[in-house]
């Protein structure tokens, strides 16, 4: 945000200049209290920016691993059960390769891991079919690697939405602290050292820029396949706005004054959920929530 960019020009700035005013026990316990909450800023910072495509892309590349493998050692042992007139270890093959592509990521998991029981069962007579030990060790990693990541996607989303309400909870701090504080500290100097306090409103006025109409996209995919969700109700409270989002599961929104948003997403079949930006003077904001399947 302008503001939080504002707030470390201004640190930068009296770090410069800091032997003009250090002998001011106000002002310098004001300086103290402002380094002290922009080093509070970054760490939040870090956790909105985290990038979770990656970690939704590494999720799908070993998801797409897993459902091949598991596709095919299920039609190696539908082969041999109808072969072997085994019609209990036939009905154990009890999902389509559609079902494998749309299922959820745990339910994968469980028909992968039920496949590797089934064909290390039958190992012997599976033989024929192409299942060997190698083929099953291979198996089993690549269902282990799937496992690992199944959840980080959702829990690098976690993390972005709980730092929103913390770094909104600095930036109100920053707004009291040098609005209330150290605006009225410098005025001090602005007759026994007007260039220093020339050049502290040059960093205050620069930066602080008004509220001004910005630009925000949404994207909603679901949090397992991570396909587009059509219809999903999106609504702003604060700023009375409410969408829909089209086919490609986007919507795109005006008229948002710089500054944190809460929007509330509802679809009929997925679980409601809230969540917070920031929008950013200048820029278009571009956000992908994923929801989760009822």
């Amino acid at each position: 945000m302008a503001f939080l960019t504002m707030s470390g020009v201004v640190e930068t700035f009296l770090e410069l200049n800091h032997s003009i005013f250090s002998s001011d026990v106000i002002a310098e316990a004001s300086y103290q209290a402002l380094l002290a909450l922009n080093a509070d800023v970054q760490p939040y910072i870090n956790q909105i920016t985290q990038d979770v495509t990656g970690a939704a892309a590494d999720k799908q590349q070993k998801r797409d691993i897993v459902e091949e493998k598991t596709w095919f050692v299920a039609c190696r042992i539908k082969s041999y059960a109808t072969v072997s007139n085994n019609k209990d270890l036939s009905k154990a093959i009890n999902f389509s390769r559609s079902v494998l592509d749309t299922c959820a990521a745990k339910t994968l998991l469980g028909h992968a891991n039920n496949m590797h029981l089934l064909a290390n069962t039958h190992k012997t007579a599976l033989a024929n079919y192409g299942i060997t030990t190698n083929l099953l060790s291979d198996f089993q990693t690549k269902i282990d690697a799937f496992s690992l990541v199944i959840n980080k996607p959702a829990a690098v989303w976690s993390t972005k939405r709980e730092a929103y309400p913390a770094l909104t909870r600095i930036y109100q701090q920053l707004q009291i602290l040098i609005k209330n504080r150290l605006d009225m500290d410098m005025m001090v100097f602005a007759g026994t050292n007007p260039d220093f306090y020339n050049g502290y409103l040059n960093a205050r006025v620069v930066y602080d820029t008004p509220s001004q109409t910005m630009a925000l996209r949404l994207t909603v995919l679901n949090q397992e396949t991570h396909q587009p969700i059509e219809g999903v109700n999106v609504h702003i409270p604060d700023a009375n706005i409410n969408r829909t989002t089209s086919p490609s599961g986007v919507c795109e929104v005006q008229n948002l004054s710089e500054g944190n948003h809460t929007i509330d997403f509802d679809h009929p079949e997925y679980n409601p959920f809230n969540y917070t930006v920031i929008i950013v003077s200048g820029q278009l904001t571009n956000v992908t929530v994923e929801m989760v399947h009822k």
